[in-house]
């Protein structure tokens, strides 16, 4: 929160910057009342949405910070423009400025509302279209931006499978796959672990695998960086569940390449987990044992190791 304590704001003062103080929190201030610290929270953490909302808007200029938080103050600050930013964010933003302090939006509530808001098809539409790779280094280091987004969207949390499948809908999937052709570079980082987070939703699955992201994928299991290995192989877990797949992993070299995970992981971390995962879920392959090499020794004690009984 931004209040250390009720004592020191009855003692010494309440310690934040004055934006992060709510109405009430000033007047107990003045006159040495009881504070709703959760409210002030509330309230400060509107204020913080709605500047940051209003120094990013370009269609309809603000005010500027010492003038929104006077404005804040009065409620009479200036809603959200509806060209930028979708109903559920500016609802948002209204319950958590409301004067009334039993009024204003509780920390359940705005979860609720934060998933809302954070799954306008609109907004990301708009980061969809910010993806796309070539030679311009704006470009490249926009389209990481917009993959680091999608990424952040598509996170397991309160209102993951709505955004995901909003994700898919505005065909954010294919270009994500596309930045996976891209050399080492923060964008094809950031497109690994979004589609990672979409693989959990069907719909994404499908969408995928039709994108012909499966070989792709084995390459950066093969030869990625570390945390763009454990993404491909979990995006590989998550598409090994569907039977249809089984065919194009294989063919990919997709159990070798997990296979060879493991070893390189020594059964450990977030690769190997992801990797075992997917091994667990692909039909076994059938090549002699003298053909895979000295890593067939290690594979018997790996899933034991595992999963002991």
């Amino acid at each position: 929160g931004f209040v250390m304590s009720a004592h020191s704001a009855q003692k010494e003062g309440v310690v934040g910057p004055p934006c992060a103080l709510a109405p009430e929190v000033r007047r107990a201030c003045r006159e040495g009342e009881d504070i709703d610290f959760e409210m002030n929270d509330a309230w400060a953490l509107g204020h913080s949405v709605y500047t940051a909302a209003g120094w990013g808007s370009q269609a309809e200029p603000y005010p500027g910070y010492a003038d929104d938080d006077a404005a804040c103050q009065r409620s009479a600050y200036r809603e959200l423009p509806s060209n930028g930013y979708g109903p559920a964010l500016r609802d948002l933003v209204r319950s958590l400025l409301d004067p009334a302090p039993h009024w204003r939006a509780r920390l359940d509530a705005v979860c609720a509302k934060a998933s809302e808001a954070r799954a306008e098809i609109g907004s990301i539409g708009h980061l969809v279209a910010l993806l796309g790779l070539d030679a311009n280094s704006f470009s490249a280091r926009r389209s990481a931006e917009a993959a680091a987004a999608l990424r952040a969207l598509a996170a397991p949390g309160p209102g993951a499978s709505k955004t995901r499948q909003a994700i898919a809908e505005a065909e954010g999937v294919v270009p994500l796959v596309a930045l996976l052709t891209a050399g080492p570079c923060p964008a094809r980082k950031e497109a690994a672990g979004a589609l990672s987070n979409l693989a959990a939703n069907a719909t994404c699955q499908v969408a995928i695998a039709h994108a012909g992201a499966i070989p792709l994928l084995v390459e950066l299991v093969k030869g990625g960086f570390p945390e763009e290995k454990a993404c491909a192989a979990n995006v590989l877990r998550h598409l090994a569940g569907d039977e249809q797949q089984h065919e194009a992993i294989m063919e990919a070299g997709g159990r070798k390449a997990l296979e060879l995970l493991i070893v390189e992981c020594s059964n450990e971390g977030p690769c190997a987990e992801k990797a075992i995962a997917a091994l667990e879920l692909l039909p076994p392959s059938t090549p002699r044992k003298e053909q895979l090499g000295p890593s067939y020794g290690l594979l018997g004690p790996i899933w034991h190791r595992r999963r002991p009984m």
